[in-house]
C-alpha cells in the first residue's frame, strides 16, 4: 500500500533542523514552497543566515580585482549554474590556483556559512586526495583547479554560488521567498 504522506527533513545552515509532513509524490517545487510556508522553516531564514552567506560571498568578490571578480560572477540564469559535474573537465569560474592567500581565504569563510567544522574537513580532504592523484595520474588532478562562481548578485534573491572541481561540487542556492 502506498502512503499518502511523508516527511522530508528541513536543513538549514547545511544541517538538518527538522522535519515537514508532506504528500507523497509531491513535486519538488511544491515541496520548496511547504518548506518555505513553515513558520518555523521561515523564522530560521529571517535575515540570519542568508544575510551571512551574502555577506561572505559580497567580501570575497570585494577582495578581488576586477579581472578575477569577471571570472567569478556568473549570470544566475546562465545554463552553466545548472551544469555541475565533479568529473575532470573545464570548469567556469575562478580557480584557488588563480587567488592569492587572503582572498582563498575569503573563500573559505564562504564555505564556512554552509559548512560545519566536519564538512570543512571533508572539502580539504577531497583536495588532499587531489594531489595524490596529480602524482599518480597526471596534471588534470590538481587541487588548485577547484573553482569558485558566484550566480547573480549577493544579497538579491534568487542568487547561488558554487565550488566545484574533480572529485567535489558544492552548490548553494538562496531562492526568493515562496520559490
Amino acid at each position: 500500500a502506498r502512503e499518502e504522506s511523508i516527511e522530508i527533513p528541513v536543513q538549514v545552515n547545511g544541517k538538518v533542523r527538522g522535519h515537514i509532513e508532506v504528500p507523497s509524490g509531491i513535486s519538488e517545487d511544491a515541496a520548496k514552497e511547504a518548506a518555505l510556508s513553515n513558520d518555523w522553516v521561515r523564522r530560521q531564514l529571517d535575515g540570519g543566515q542568508p544575510k551571512r552567506i551574502a555577506d561572505a560571498a559580497n567580501r570575497f568578490l570585494l577582495s578581488l580585482d576586477d579581472g578575477p571578480r569577471r571570472k567569478a560572477m556568473i549570470a544566475f540564469d546562465s545554463a552553466n549554474r545548472l551544469d555541475w559535474h565533479y568529473i575532470p573537465r573545464s570548469r567556469s569560474g575562478l580557480a584557488l590556483g588563480e587567488m592569492r592567500a587572503d582572498q582563498a581565504e575569503a573563500a573559505r569563510a564562504l564555505f564556512a556559512t554552509v559548512l560545519n567544522a566536519r564538512g570543512l574537513e571533508l572539502l580539504d580532504g577531497v583536495r588532499l586526495l587531489e594531489g595524490v592523484l596529480r602524482e599518480q595520474q597526471g596534471s588534470f588532478c590538481d587541487p588548485d583547479r577547484y573553482y569558485v562562481s558566484v550566480f547573480g548578485t549577493p544579497g538579491r534573491f534568487p542568487w547561488g554560488w558554487r565550488f566545484e572541481g574533480h572529485h567535489l561540487s558544492l552548490n548553494v542556492t538562496l531562492p526568493t521567498a515562496g520559490q
